[in-house]
């Protein structure tokens, strides 16, 4: 009792069986394991929190040019809205609906 209360993770009395030490370290290096595969999966959980930026709530959208109402009541656009509030960039494109109508017959 004087070596647990002394931080000692195990101990062995003597007369011992000999497959005891074995089957001890073996229980040991189950433990290293798991405490291994734990804190591996404690950092991807930690790296995927990081990356993980959204938006939460309602977010007020005007129904005519989409801007948004902001926290400061404030009407953005939504594109930096979003930066504002997450790690997301943007990049512009036309989609085919819109080119249709706006470019007639281009490819």
């Amino acid at each position: 009792m004087a070596g647990l209360e002394a931080c000692a993770d195990d101990y062995l009395t003597k007369p011992f069986n000999p497959a005891e030490p074995r089957a001890r370290v073996q229980v040991g290096m189950r433990l290293l394991e798991l405490r291994s595969a734990l804190a591996d999966q404690v950092k991807a959980l930690e790296e995927a929190l990081a990356q993980v930026e959204h938006l939460q709530g309602l977010l007020p959208i005007c129904a005519w040019c989409k801007t948004v109402r902001d926290e400061a009541n404030y009407w953005r656009q939504v594109e930096e809205c979003v930066s504002v509030h997450s790690q997301a960039t943007f990049t512009h494109t036309i989609c085919p609906d819109c080119r249709e109508t706006v470019l007639p017959g281009a490819r």
